[in-house]
């Protein structure tokens, strides 16, 4: 299971899941907790779709200044940017179009980063693969 996924999942309790407690720790990725918020989680399907939710809310919610300046991708030493997108993949996409770079994205918390997943933060660490 993937860290992130993990963490969603201590808010997994007997009697449910703890959907209030996890918006407020969820506070640390600059996530608003609302009792609309609060009833989304609650109606979610599985720990997957409430992750999606809390990727997306973190999303909406950066401020607006990531939206307007490039993603740096730090590796091997060196800063690159990339133009702001949505979703990993996109990110390596421009890496290897730009930079003829390829690797594995990790976040400022060192958690893997698979394709599909939102970019919700300024920089981003590429684990190059020859």
């Amino acid at each position: 299971v993937r860290p992130i996924l993990a963490w969603v999942e201590t808010f997994c309790t007997p009697a449910g899941f703890d959907s209030e407690a996890c918006l407020a720790d969820a506070a640390q990725f600059g996530v608003e907790s609302t009792s609309a918020r609060i009833e989304d989680l609650d109606r979610a399907a599985g720990t997957e779709e409430r992750l999606k939710l809390l990727q997306g809310w973190a999303a909406e919610t950066a401020p607006e200044a990531r939206k307007d300046g490039p993603l740096v991708v730090k590796t091997l030493g060196r800063v690159y940017e990339v133009p702001r997108v949505q979703t990993c993949k996109e990110v390596v996409q421009h890496l290897v179009d730009g930079f003829a770079l390829y690797g594995t994205l990790f976040d400022g918390n060192d958690e893997e980063l698979l394709e599909e997943d939102l970019v919700i933060c300024d920089e981003l660490r590429l684990c190059p693969v020859p």
